[in-house]
């Protein structure tokens, strides 16, 4: 048995422990949703970080964009993170004093029921997609441990991802996920560059890509934005960030959750992608979504790589169960309590988000068996909430008199023109993204412009 495995299987039987203590705090469907609104900032900027850099920094994403086309096209993707974060630390305040629980709420303050309910709908079936790629992250980090079958991984992923999700809500989610981020930014600050180092350098690495690699991967300006665009529009209206604000017990404590998460961010990004390009130089033949994991487990010394396969399970877990949990509380608060049943008890729609759980959970461990890549249902989520949910989600943070009509028919439009596009093949080549949002932004400024008043 490796060391590599034994490291991770103590993580990730850490994450139930401290998952299985926080139960305790869990009184009322608030505790489980927003953790009580009691988070201070150091534990908002762990929690921010490790959620956001999920599978799809280590396994899709920059890890797979650099692997793939080399680390500027990885580092511009993930330029939209510092970049979203520092508007929404501007927003924070205003954000934090809304005083609710979901995004479906604010439509609703907003837009009215109807955009409850899409809105609901979306941030579900989008949530469901990110979730199900975390899965994979965890198959991928146990193969190359102890050489299970990617397909059992997948599923021990799942176990583990649903199980931290529903027994703590989000009070374990918060706290095992600045535990998480810890690892993370330890083990990737040392074992990244010992890696880089042990291969003969920098120098060395170049000289064994492609030369395109150096540059911008031979992709047009259109397909780089095409990958962009869908980070940046999720997290500027990202829920589960949202929730976090929601989750803090002061405006000051939000902001500074996410001043940590911009600088989280700005560490671990670079790290990974110069780290996926070099593992591309040693190991031109493997499977892009494992170019991280190889050079943990092939190339550092067994106990740094160790430490780095378990911060990559970090990643992955806190993303994962965060997301999870995120689209339960839509199922339990925003579609059961307050339009099935509006005469719930809290005691009931705390029920039903746990139940609710165990059953998306299902749903996105059915899902990732469709898609490729967790490259390619990375877009496809982040496309289907950044168009969706975004420009409405906004509008409706910023200004009070926005009409109802234009965010609702917004969020129609934004959801109809991706999966169109996604379904027919994605016409010329481009992206879902370059098409859905423009057209979801047209419409509210239209609609806004056109309707009449309340």
């Amino acid at each position: 048995m490796s060391l590599a495995f034994i490291v991770v299987m103590v993580y990730l039987a850490a994450v139930v422990l401290v998952s299985t203590y926080y139960t305790r705090f869990i009184k009322t469907s608030e505790d489980f949703t927003v953790a009580g609104r009691t988070l201070p900032g150091l534990i908002l900027a762990g929690t921010f970080v490790a959620t956001w850099m999920g599978s799809g920094t280590v396994v899709g994403g920059t890890n797979s964009l650099a692997y793939r086309h080399g680390p500027w096209v990885a580092i511009i993707f993930g330029m939209a993170a510092p970049i979203g974060i520092v508007m929404l630390y501007f927003l924070s305040k205003k954000i934090h004093e809304l005083k609710m629980q979901t995004v479906p709420d604010i439509l609703e303050y907003r837009y009215g029921e109807a955009a409850r309910i899409i809105g609901s709908l979306i941030i579900m079936l989008a949530y469901v997609g990110i979730t199900s790629y975390q899965y994979s992250g965890v198959g991928f980090v146990l193969n190359a441990t102890l050489g299970i079958p990617t397909k059992v991984g997948i599923l021990i992923g799942a176990i583990v991802v649903i199980g931290s999700a529903v027994l703590g809500g989000l009070y374990s989610v918060a706290y095992t996920d600045f535990m998480s981020a810890c690892i993370m930014l330890l083990g990737l600050s040392i074992g990244i560059p010992y890696a880089i180092s042990s291969a003969g350098g920098w120098s060395t690495i170049a000289s064994k890509l492609p030369p395109e690699h150096l540059k911008l991967g031979g992709l047009s300006a259109l397909s780089i934005m095409g990958y962009f665009f869908p980070l940046f529009f999720l997290i500027l209206g990202d829920q589960n960030m949202y929730q976090r604000f929601f989750a803090a017990k002061d405006p000051k404590a939000a902001k500074w959750g996410a001043i940590g998460w911009f600088f989280g961010v700005l560490v671990v990004m670079p790290l990974v992608a110069f780290g996926a390009t070099a593992s591309r130089a040693l190991f031109p033949n493997i499977n892009p979504g494992m170019a991280l994991i190889k050079l943990s487990s092939d190339v550092m010394p067994q106990i740094l790589g160790a430490f780095c396969l378990a911060a990559i399970s970090a990643f992955i877990i806190t993303t994962g169960n965060s997301y999870l949990l995120s689209s339960a509380v839509n199922l339990g608060w925003d579609i059961y309590a307050r339009v099935i049943n509006r005469s719930a008890t809290d005691k009931h729609r705390l029920a039903v988000t746990r139940w609710g759980v165990v059953v998306l959970g299902i749903l996105a461990y059915v899902l990732i068996t469709y898609f490729p890549t967790v490259l390619a249902v990375q877009m496809y989520a982040y496309t289907m909430y950044g168009a969706s949910i975004t420009p409405a989600l906004l509008a409706a943070v910023l200004y009070p008199n926005i009409k109802p009509a234009a965010g609702v028919s917004s969020m129609l439009v934004g959801a109809v023109a991706t999966l169109a596009w996604e379904l027919s093949g994605k016409p010329y080549g481009l992206a879902s993204v370059i098409i859905a949002a423009p057209l979801a932004i047209v419409t509210l400024i239209l609609v806004n412009a056109l309707a009449p008043k309340r």
